[in-house]
Formats: structure tokens, sequence, C-alpha cells
């Protein structure tokens, strides 16, 4: 067996030297390395995919819908449609959204992040491929 020079702490808070065992320090450096990184990892946090919950869609498409402007953003409501690109619930985070609002004027494109709604200045291109890469993230 490998011996190794070990400082020790006495209670008189002076270091002195003793001898040691190889195996066990190395097995004591292996141990905290590993608890080392382990303690930096960072976990992942738990997402729910929530498109399907139509109360939650409608919550968040009646809030976009105050938040148009009438004569600017369409005329008539009646035949306006949202589509969702995706609708998350990621812990530790809140709701992630994006979605459309088609009216019979214009497309308005929203993002949910937390607890804020942005309107935002998208092309339909911009936003499908920022719902594909997200999709493709979170998948």
């Amino acid at each position: 067996m490998e011996i190794l020079s070990v400082r020790i702490l006495w209670d008189d808070g002076v270091y002195h030297r003793s001898e040691g065992y190889a195996e066990k320090e190395r097995k004591n450096a292996e141990d905290h390395y590993m608890n080392f990184f382990k303690r930096k990892q960072v976990k992942k946090p738990k997402e729910r995919n929530e498109i399907t919950n139509k109360e939650l869609k409608e919550d968040i498409a009646n809030i976009a819908l105050h938040i148009l402007q009438k004569d600017t953003d369409y005329e008539n409501l009646a035949y306006t449609k949202v589509e969702f690109g995706y609708l998350f619930d990621i812990e530790g985070h809140g709701r992630e959204a994006l979605f459309k609002i088609i009216t019979d004027k214009t497309t308005v494109y929203f993002a949910v992040q937390g607890t804020e709604m942005l309107r935002l200045n998208f092309s339909e291109e911009l936003y499908q491929t920022t719902v594909d890469g997200f999709l493709d993230l979170h998948s």
C-alpha cells in the first residue's frame, strides 16, 4: 500500500504531519470531486405543454384581443381567428407562448413570457421559424 503524508489539524490549531493511506485519500478526493460537480449541474426545469388547455388559451386570447385597436387592427371581430404556435408552463419561469391573431384587416403576433404579454412586430416567416425552433428545443 502506498503511504501519503497528510496534514491534520489538531485541537491546538497547529498543523501536524501524519501518515495516511493513499487509497483512502484518493477515495475521499474522488467523492469530493464527484459531489462538487453534481452540485454544479443545473437541473432542467419541468415543463408542461399546455397547447391543449382550451381554458388557458381562451384567457390568453381574450387579453390579447383587448390590446388590439379597432379600425387599425380590425373592423369586426366576428371571424377573428387565434392560432397558438406553442404554449408551455415552465417551472420557475411561468408561461411561455407564441401565438397570432388573424383579423379581417391584419395578422398580429403575440408572445407571453412569464406574466407579461408582448405585441410583436413579426413576419409570418419569423413566426414560423421561432415556433419551430422553440418546439425543437422543448419537445
